[in-house]
């Protein structure tokens, strides 16, 4: 709705505007036909992906619940599930699996906390920050950039877009602050503070970026989620089986 009506300001304020505001609003439609004219005959196609978004969103908060569980319980009785599992190996293979296992817990464990310690770092900097600019829906926004923060490489272009757009529609100085300030926020947290949690220079990007394809074509949201974490994991089991193998007996 506030789209809407910024639109039709924009529609009766530019023709008497500057020479490039006339010239761009000749080539935009009247808002009478804005909806009909982004979206065409794919309205019902339009819907059903935002409703389909909508739950998926949902599943995501109900499967990050369950994690949140397991992990309690898993902290709970964390040893007692080790030696369960680690007697079903031979004996000789006991010690390696567990210094495998400690590596792969401890490098997973570091990238977890890193991106939700960051996470809310994010949203909390964003929000007040938001808040102080004067842009529109603060919290909503923070939010956004803070979810988005957990996406690998797409996420700060989707914590930026909606920034701009709903600045826009307060005027395009506080667009381009908010967003600006959103980049320089999220470069902040990629320079300075992940390097505390978790050395990502350690473990392969060309690694990361094939198991995050692969996972995203199959998982969609989830996918992107766990590839990063996954793909340490699985450098740490290579670098420790193929350590061994090179080992001489």
């Amino acid at each position: 709705n506030d789209l809407a009506m910024a639109y039709d300001q924009i529609w009766k304020q530019w023709p008497s505007g500057t020479f490039i505001q006339q010239v761009l609003i000749k080539q935009l439609p009247p808002p009478t036909q804005i909806f009909q004219s982004l979206t065409g005959d794919q309205t019902i196609s339009i819907i059903q992906t935002f409703a389909g978004f909508t739950a998926g969103s949902a599943t995501v908060a109900g499967e990050f619940m369950v994690v949140i569980f397991l992990s309690i319980y898993w902290s709970l009785d964390k040893v007692h599930f080790e030696r369960l599992w680690f007697s079903l190996l031979p004996p000789q293979n006991r010690r390696k699996a567990r210094e495998i296992w400690s590596g792969i817990e401890k490098g997973v464990g570091s990238y977890f906390r890193s991106e939700l310690i960051q996470s809310v770092v994010v949203g909390l900097l964003l929000g007040f920050g938001f808040w102080v600019i004067g842009i529109r829906y603060p919290t909503i926004l923070a939010v956004i950039g803070a979810v988005a923060w957990l996406i690998p490489y797409v996420g700060p272009l989707i914590a930026i877009i909606p920034v701009f757009v709903i600045g826009i529609t307060v005027n395009l100085a506080t667009a381009l602050i908010a967003s600006i300030f959103t980049i320089v926020i999220l470069v902040l947290m990629q320079m300075f503070v992940e390097p505390l949690f978790f050395r990502r220079k350690d473990y392969s990007a060309l690694l990361t970026v094939l198991v995050l394809i692969l996972l995203a074509d199959m998982f969609g949201l989830i996918g992107f989620l766990i590839a990063p974490p996954l793909a340490a994991a699985i450098q740490i089991l290579l670098r420790n089986l193929l350590g061994q193998a090179s080992t001489p007996s």
